[in-house]
């Protein structure tokens, strides 16, 4: 949209042009809608002479997937009960069982056949995680020695 240049409109010519503006919008969209609406009903009768069977694709994924999504879903549902016991670190100890769980449920319900990662992968995978590992643990050595310290 172009700004109004005109110093003589005042506010309400403003919100006057605003408003004219997105009416006339919310009709472009409704109008859309109604001519999709159409077209659909028009294409879903022709699909029903032609009888083609509607074949449900599955989506594989790799093992761990859907556990690690529960635990992205679970540890920021766990915050709120963090701050209704008073600690927020108490927050993504709750909720990592939690989205634990979730995670384990939604593997054995949807993911029966994962697909297998190959040895380059399991190799980069095994490094990273020992990495992550070395690096928390480093972390918390060294939260633990300026705790001791500082106390």
């Amino acid at each position: 949209l172009k700004r109004i240049q005109n110093p003589d409109l005042d506010f309400l010519s403003y919100t006057e042009y605003y408003k004219n503006w997105m009416e006339i919008l919310i009709l472009e969209v409704l109008i859309k809608m109604e001519l999709n609406s159409f077209l659909v009903c028009q294409n879903s009768t022709r699909q029903i002479k032609i009888n083609k069977p509607i074949v449900k694709q599955e989506i594989k994924h790799t093992k761990g997937y859907y556990i690690g999504l529960g635990l992205a879903i679970g540890i920021p549902l766990g915050i709120p009960f963090g701050l209704l016991l008073g600690n927020i670190a108490f927050g993504p100890a709750i909720g990592l069982p939690i989205g634990l769980t979730i995670g384990i449920y939604l593997e054995n319900k949807l993911n029966k056949e994962p697909i297998a990662l190959s040895q380059e992968d399991l190799k980069t995978r095994t490094k990273y995680s020992w990495l992550l590992f070395v690096i928390g643990l480093a972390l918390f050595a060294l939260f633990f020695i300026g705790f001791v310290l500082y106390k």
